[in-house]
Order: structure tokens, then C-alpha cells, then sequence
């Protein structure tokens, strides 16, 4: 990156009128093809696919956290998205209400994050816009922003937090100075964002904490990132003369992971108290384990000819035998933590029975996770969305390969840590249940990356044309 300059916290690169207008535009172009979307699919705001408003609806009723139309405490989902829900509901929206409204917050603060990002990152000009427009028009987020669900609420915890990490790197390679010697002349870095580490640490912990009572691969991505700051942190330890700054960088390392523990605390003790038993993020991990890792999965899917969705009577039956197999060992089915743990040890068995079939299932998780076309009956939408999708991200996809290209062969070190985000999806979705929508929290990350890719190719396409004119 081109040399940076510590700036104080009242003179922040600050954007022009004419950025700003941009930025307000984009937000508001965001908002308004998702109203646009709900007032077409206004029927979709009222399903409840994973039962979100009905666990709303319950901690309503009772004043507790429990399965739905029942006083049986459950962790099975991540509690937020339900509070969210049950705090709107309180007040007097309407259930449908209240999930687009918070899928349209989300969406501004998403937009705006992935905008600030671009900027950290050192995109300039028209570039920044295009990451917002891009991520505003992300296929999966905007199917996703019609149904009560977490796709999109989890993307802007995980933006505004990684945003925040970028500012934190930043400030610690001001200190170092090791971008000086770092540059990559694709990037237009005239001014970088300073701000005070601490504040970028604990605001980014607190969107990770955040984030993971949504969607707990955040908080395998918080540890992820957090381990490669504290790396990073040591490998430069010997450029900073100053000790105590040393010692400050070194803390810094560990705040998002520990105000990110602190915000996840009270979900723990509450499981404990309840469960007996820890219990960080919820109860459902060892059925998409199993679901992911099981014979009939790998046979009438894994190893036939185009792998075809496992749906309809065959999940069914899997899923009722399953039961009963419970039941024959004694089970209890109405403990969460019984048959979670039960699901856990079934999935390794059959992981370390067929091990070639597992590695094959492997494959075909990572092939879903990158899939160009999201299945019809994972977006409930026409056959035309599948089609424009494929080419959408396509276009990202290439963009992003010419990223992680310049990342291998250049050291641009502060989108490293974006790499590492993704890296902490793809070590979770090796294992578990997988398909395209769980990459939608990464959208702004895979978004600037590939417009990262997308500015290098233009600037290397102009300085060719203007070679040859001369």
C-alpha cells in the first residue's frame, strides 16, 4: 500500500458532498428495490422458514426463550434475531413489519460499511461506489431481505466489524510503518482513516459478539481474524522501538475477541443455568453435522452423477429413522443437549467409516459454497433469478480471483485479514451442512475484494492502450 499517515480522529478522511450524496444515493437505491421486492413477495415477509418469529412469538408470550408453543427452554436457534423481532413486536409492529424493518436497517448499514471499507482498503474515485452498488445489488441479500431469516442482519455485524479490524490494522502498521515499504501502486491510498485502535478494537468485538448470537460462524471468523492481528502483531514486534507501543499492539490483538466474549457471556451462563452444560453458540450443530455426514447422504447425493439436492422423500425418511434410532438407544428426544451430542458422535462415526466419502462430500460442500447458481428451492424464486445470478457472480468471481492472484504475488497486507474472513467460513462449511446462502454474510467482503481485482485490471487495461498509442 502507498504510505500512510496517522491522522487524529477529528481529521478522518473525511468523504466530499459529492461522495457523500453518492453514499446516500446508493442507500437509498438499496432500500428502495428491497421495498419494491416486498411489496411483489409480501407474502414472504410472513413465512417463518426457520422459525424466528415463532420463537419471537413464544419469548412474548412466556417472557423465555424457549421452543415455540411450549415452556421448554431451547438454544436449538441464536437468540438474537428473535429479540430483535420480540423488542419490534413489543412496541406494536406487525411480525411481518418488523422483519423488514430490520432487513432494511441492515441493508443501509451494510451498503455504507462495505462504502467506508473500500475507502480502508484504499480504493478511491468511483471505485468505493461501485463496492456499495455491488453489494446493494448482491442476488442472494436481496432475495434473502423479504424473508425473516438472518442472511442479512449477520452481513452488516460482519462488515461493520471487519471494517473496524481494517481501521485497527491500519492503525498498528502507522505505528510500524510497515506499509511504507509494503506498496501496491493498484490502490489510490492518497489518505488513510486513523482512529483510535482501541475504539476500532472494541466496536469491531462488539459486532462480532453481535453477529455470532445471529450466525455463530461469526464467531469462528472473530477468532480467525483475531489470531492473524495477534500474528501479525508479533512478526512486526521488532520494527516498533518503542516498547510500550509493543506492548499496546500486542493488548489490541486480544480486545475484539474478548469484549466479542463478553457480549456472547450472558447466552453461555444463561445455557448453562438452563442446559447444564456449555453451550456457546446453540444446540443445532450436531444436526448439521450429521446432515452432512451420514450414508444415505453420501450415496443418493455425494456419489451420483450430478449430485442432485437431497430433498423431499428421501430426507424424510433419513430424518424419521433417524428419530427412531434415538428412540431404540434410549435418547431423550425433548433434551436438546442429548440428542445434539448424540448427533455429534454419530457424525464422526460415520466420518471415520467412510472416509473416502467424506472427503468426496467435502468437495461437493466447497463446490455449493462457490456455486455460481443458487438453487431454485434454497431462494424460493423463479429459474430466471438462478440464471442472472450465475452471471452476477461470475463477474465477482473473476474479479476475485485476480484479488487473491495480487494478494499471493504482492503484499497488501490489510485486505489479508478479508482473506481470513473467508478462510473461517470455508474451515467451518468443510464440515457442515452447506449451500450457497451460507456464503451471504460474506457479501461485502467478497464484493471489495473483487472490485479489488476489477480496479487492477482496468488501470493494467488503460496503461496498455495508452503503451500502444505511443
Amino acid at each position: 500500500m502507498a504510505p500512510t499517515r496517522v491522522v487524529t480522529d477529528s481529521k478522518l478522511d473525511r468523504p466530499t458532498q459529492r461522495e457523500s450524496r453518492w453514499l446516500i444515493a446508493l442507500v437509498c437505491i438499496g432500500i428502495a428495490l428491497r421495498i419494491i421486492l416486498m411489496m411483489v413477495r409480501g407474502a414472504d415477509l410472513k413465512t417463518d422458514p426457520d422459525g424466528y418469529v415463532a420463537h419471537a412469538e413464544t419469548l412474548l408470550q412466556i417472557g423465555s426463550y424457549c421452543v415455540p408453543n411450549s415452556e421448554r427452554p431451547t438454544a436449538f436457534r441464536p437468540p438474537l434475531y428473535p429479540v430483535l423481532l420480540a423488542g419490534l413486536r413489543l412496541v406494536g409492529l406487525k411480525a411481518n413489519v418488523a422483519v423488514a424493518l430490520i432487513n432494511l436497517v441492515s441493508t443501509a448499514l451494510l451498503i455504507i460499511a462495505t462504502w467506508w471499507m473500500a475507502r480502508v482498503v484504499g480504493l478511491r474515485r468511483r471505485w468505493p461506489n461501485i463496492a456499495a452498488a455491488a453489494v446493494g445489488l448482491d442476488p442472494l441479500l436481496i432475495r434473502y431481505s423479504v424473508l425473516p431469516m438472518t442472511e442479512t442482519i449477520s452481513a452488516a455485524f460482519l462488515a461493520v466489524g471487519l471494517l473496524k479490524m481494517c481501521r485497527l490494522w491500519m492503525a498498528l502498521s502507522d505505528d510500524s510503518s510497515t506499509d511504507n515499504s509494503q506498496s501496491d501502486a493498484s490502490l489510490d491510498n492518497k489518505e488513510h482513516f486513523v482512529e483510535s485502535p482501541l475504539r476500532s478494537a472494541v466496536v469491531a468485538g462488539l459486532c462480532f459478539g453481535l453477529g455470532g448470537l445471529c450466525r455463530p460462524v461469526i464467531l469462528l471468523t472473530c477468532a480467525v481474524v483475531s489470531a492473524v492481528t495477534l500474528a501479525r502483531t508479533v512478526l512486526l514486534r521488532d520494527r516498533i522501538k518503542d516498547s510500550a507501543t509493543r506492548r499496546r499492539n500486542f493488548g489490541l490483538s486480544f480486545v475484539p475477541a474478548v469484549v466479542a466474549a463478553s457480549i456472547l457471556m450472558p447466552w453461555v451462563v444463561r445455557n448453562a443455568v438452563v442446559f447444564q452444560h456449555f453451550i456457546p453458540a446453540t444446540t443445532h450443530g450436531g444436526y448439521t453435522l450429521l446432515l452432512a455426514n451420514n450414508p444415505v447422504f453420501y450415496h443418493e447425493v455425494v456419489q451420483q452423477p450430478g449430485q442432485p439436492a437431497w430433498q423431499g422423500e428421501s430426507l424424510d425418511n433419513w430424518q424419521q429413522q433417524m428419530i427412531g434410532q434415538m428412540r431404540e438407544e434410549g435418547i431423550p428426544l425433548d433434551s436438546e443437549t442429548a440428542t445434539d451430542n448424540w448427533q455429534y458422535q454419530q457424525a464422526m462415526r460415520y466420518i471415520n467409516l467412510d472416509r473416502v466419502g467424506f472427503l468426496q462430500s467435502v468437495v461437493l460442500r466447497w463446490k455449493r459454497f462457490w456455486a455460481l447458481r443458487p438453487s431454485t428451492d434454497q431462494t424460493r424464486s423463479p429459474a430466471v433469478f438462478s440464471t442472472l445470478s450465475a452471471i452476477w457472480y461470475g463477474l465477482i468471481f473473476a474479479g476475485l480471483a485476480v484479488s487473491l492472484l495480487l494478494c499471493m504475488i504482492r503484499q497488501v497486507t490489510n485486505i489479508h485479514l478479508l482473506w481470513s474472513s473467508i478462510l473461517s467460513f470455508l474451515l467451518l462449511h468443510t464440515f457442515y451442512w452447506t449451500n450457497t446462502r451460507m456464503r451471504a454474510p460474506l457479501a461485502a467482503v467478497l464484493v471489495i475484494l473483487s472490485v479489488i481485482g476489477w480496479h487492477f485490471i482496468y488501470e493494467a487495461t488503460r496503461k496498455f492502450r495508452a503503451g500502444q498509442k505511443n
